[in-house]
């Protein structure tokens, strides 16, 4: 803990304040000391704990709409699985009295052959649009707060505020992925499409608790 009492000289004022300032730049200024030296008044006195915080342990990703408040923002969840982690009940559409398909997952559907996925399309052309939206819905809530890890949380256990910043500038954090999920089309001649969609989440901030060192970085994503 270090306390400065700046003397009643202006010019010596502004050279002791930033020379502080640069002194805990390189101890990792947390954003809210920033804010705290930035306020501090000519003749009074601030305390302000410039231990170098450890590597935080202690992390979240979040992510809100770009169309509502960053308050909204949820907890983003990582995951391995390429395709959302989530399936769906399709009943008769495999022919026959015992449907073939009764429930797939995103993952079922994306290895069907390629004999099977015709049928499956073809089977899918009776669903109203009403239903094949529902159905489109599920699988893209299921999908959304998730990201693909590609070792961004390896990265953060050991990271600290400055390498989080700097590393949301790369392509690996600036933009993060969902797992892929299906979105169902039908046209006018009751043909079904398959069309495989992420959500995209955009690094916005990064910020560290001064008191337990702990980092949350902000994402938005664009509501569809």
């Amino acid at each position: 803990m270090i306390t400065n009492f700046f003397d009643s000289s202006l010019s010596n004022y502004w050279v002791k304040i930033k020379d502080t300032k640069q002194l805990l730049n390189n101890e990792h200024l947390s954003d809210d000391q920033e804010t705290t030296l930035a306020q501090t008044k000519f003749g009074s006195s601030v305390s302000i704990n410039v231990g170098k915080p450890a590597n935080s342990s202690n992390f979240a990703l979040y992510a809100a709409s770009s169309a509502s408040n960053s308050a909204n923002a949820q907890e983003l969840v990582p995951t391995s699985l390429p395709y959302v982690d989530n399936s769906w009940e399709f009943p008769d559409v495999g022919g026959g009295n015992t449907p073939t398909y009764s429930k797939l997952s995103a993952a079922d559907i994306a290895g069907l052959s390629a004999t099977n996925l015709a049928n499956f399309k073809q089977a899918l052309g009776k669903y109203s649009s009403d239903a094949l939206s529902k159905i489109n819905n599920n699988f893209k809530s299921a999908a959304e707060m998730q990201y693909v890890d590609s070792g961004q949380t390896d990265a953060l256990k050991s990271a600290d505020l400055n390498s989080v910043k700097s590393g949301l500038q790369n392509a690996g954090w600036s933009t993060l992925q969902s797992p892929k999920y299906p979105v169902f089309t039908k046209d006018g001649n009751e043909s079904v499409s398959i069309d495989w969609q992420t959500i995209s989440y955009h690094a916005k901030s990064a910020n560290q608790d001064s008191n337990d060192g702990s980092i949350n970085v902000y994402y938005t994503f664009d509501a569809q």
